[in-house]
């Protein structure tokens, strides 16, 4: 019993297996769109880019993930948001500010408290709103949505789904 069971164990472990070069860039304390510039090559053609984190409640956390945004669409063309969040709710917002309703406010109806309502996440808010006109959200996601992604076990997970299994 004890030798099926490992054998299960192995056997999920080596299905699941992912060959990770963990690669470790420190980033300088005041960074800039530049400095995300070895993003081009790390992630060359994906169409999708998830950016997660360790907890919902780390607010420098929130800061970085803004810049790295700001970078993937100024240098790279991305263009297309997505939250983990009610689909309806992300789906209104999107909507509503194409009517015209302030920005911080459609997403603070919308997005998750997390998120929304955090002074970390103002700098996203602000970049999304003066930049509108080319960004847009899609309804929220959630991971089973997703089945090729991989992740490297940074502090700060970055997902990135590669691009011959989109």
């Amino acid at each position: 019993m004890k030798n099926t069971l490992l054998l299960v164990i192995l056997i999920c472990q080596i299905g699941k297996a992912q060959s990770l070069n963990q690669k470790v860039i420190v980033l300088p304390e005041n960074t800039s769109v530049e400095d995300f510039s070895f993003l081009k090559e790390e992630i060359k053609e994906a169409q999708v880019v998830m950016l997660g984190e360790k907890t919902h409640f780390d607010g420098n956390v929130f800061e970085m993930k803004t810049k790295i945004v700001e970078s993937l669409h100024q240098e790279m063309g991305f263009n297309t948001i997505s939250f983990e969040s009610g689909i309806y709710d992300v789906w209104k917002a999107q909507k509503n500010i194409n009517k015209g309703v302030i920005t911080k406010e459609a997403l603070k109806k919308s997005l998750f408290t997390i998120w929304a309502k955090r002074k970390e996440f103002q700098n996203f808010i602000n970049y999304f709103d003066r930049n509108k006109k080319d960004l847009s959200f899609i309804t929220s996601f959630t991971a089973h949505l997703f089945p090729h992604i991989y992740c490297s076990p940074a502090a700060v997970k970055n997902c990135f789904v590669h691009p011959s299994q989109s």
